[in-house]
């Protein structure tokens, strides 16, 4: 009888035991997907819009492709119900901005060092006879020098476009070719990041200007502002078939061998389609009935509209919540995270959500994000907690509900929708 009871006893011991280790090694398994990261949300992953318009006149076909703010004008083919589509060619090509942790908002651009490698390519370029001094800028050919990093190396003067944001709202473009490279070492978050290496953006200064450091960065910041996108001319291939039904048209392709699908409608043979390009496009559509995206009700701070900034005029586009830092943010209705990461612009960490049917919701100056990019969520489900990142003098949620195309331009007043 006691051996019996001896031998059920190191059974029991030998069970509980083994559970200790398979809760372990589960709670191990949840800590390594967690550290891995997937779909980081400081990573500034995108899945990234697509528009396709298009003409059609008999069997040719006129398109007119907008992606990453560049527009790609060609022709194609159609066939019965069938659309083809195939852009090839060097051309501008938007590059994706940085994320943290560059301080968008303050002294993005500042004046390089004297450039003294003799065999460095940016002291061929900038000691060539086609670079001289224009002011307090250094210039080849016409076009700006910058540095933009060792992963540029290879495309040494290669043209680049920058577009630049000024304090009216307004853009400011300027073409560039590539001057230095500057290690990581150099780098802080005073600088603009490129995502590829975190390489820096820098003007090359006159000679003689970068001994008057402070008054060169009011001088390069006054005269050109924030860096908004950087184009890069390189070879863009888009191809694309699309499929006639009732009046409606759904493409499918690729940009650059990542597919994308849209979807619109034709109508007096005008095509006009949207979608995403990446590896999770599609959306789950919402119930079209949008719910408070917060836990509890708080005080509006900023409602939509215009409002007096500086003695200036400024539109708003969404409605300003004052809620608590740490406070949960929750999806107004079901959909698909389609942009989630850090907005140059003044959003800071932010999310949007397409719900389907052209409906687009937008939650800014998060202190942290929740969810993944692609993720399909539930309405009420967490997406972001309440911070102060961006353009922003203090905690709350800027909540925007976008009808017809994820712009800001669509951005229409929340609170009709949300029952206020």
């Amino acid at each position: 009888m006691k051996k019996m009871i001896k031998i059920i006893s190191i059974i029991i011991i030998i069970i509980f035991i083994f559970s200790l280790i398979i809760i372990g090694a589960v709670a191990g398994m949840y800590t390594y997907i967690a550290g891995k990261n997937i779909g980081d949300p400081d990573s500034g992953s995108y899945m990234v819009p697509i528009t396709i318009e298009a003409e059609i006149n008999g069997n040719s076909v006129k398109y007119k492709v907008i992606y990453e703010g560049s527009e790609f004008v060609f022709t194609g083919t159609k066939h019965r119900n069938k659309l083809e589509g195939r852009y090839s060619k060097n051309s501008f090509a938007r590059m994706e901005l940085p994320g943290p942790p560059a301080s968008l908002t303050k002294k993005v651009i500042e004046p390089c060092n004297t450039i003294t490698n003799t065999t460095a390519p940016a002291y061929k370029i900038v000691h060539s006879v086609n670079s001289k001094d224009d002011g307090v800028y250094r210039k080849y050919k016409g076009m700006y020098i910058v540095a933009l990093g060792s992963y540029y190396s290879k495309t040494m003067g290669d043209k680049f476009i920058i577009e630049f944001l000024q304090p009216d709202g307004s853009t400011k473009k300027i073409k560039a070719v590539i001057g230095d490279q500057k290690a990581d070492a150099h780098t802080d978050p005073k600088h603009q990041y490129q995502k590829y290496d975190h390489s820096v953006v820098e003007f090359i200064t006159a000679k003689g200007t970068e001994r008057k450091v402070s008054a060169t960065h009011e001088k390069v910041n006054s005269d050109f502002g924030t860096i908004k996108s950087i184009s890069k001319y390189q070879k863009v291939d888009i191809k694309f078939s699309g499929k006639i039904e009732n009046g409606k048209v759904k493409f499918t392709g690729t940009v650059n061998g990542e597919r994308f699908e849209a979807d619109g409608s034709l109508k007096n043979g005008k095509v006009s389609a949207t979608g995403y390009v990446g590896s999770n496009f599609g959306s789950k559509k919402g119930t079209g009935e949008f719910i408070y995206p917060l836990p509890r009700t708080y005080t509006i701070t900023s409602p939509f509209g215009y409002r007096g900034i500086d003695g200036r005029r400024h539109f708003h586009s969404g409605i300003d919540f004052g809620a608590p830092y740490g406070t949960d943010i929750l999806a107004s209705d079901s959909g698909t995270i389609i942009t989630l990461g850090w907005d140059s612009t003044g959003y800071g960490k932010h999310v949007v959500i397409d719900h389907g049917n052209n409906k687009f919701t937008l939650y800014a100056h998060a202190s942290k994000l929740t969810t993944s990019p692609g993720k399909k969520v539930k309405k009420g489900e967490k997406i972001a907690e309440v911070g102060s990142t961006g353009w922003s003098t203090g905690p709350h949620l800027h909540f925007e509900i976008r009808v017809g195309a994820n712009a800001f331009n669509n951005a229409v007043n929340p609170a009709p929708y949300l029952g206020l």
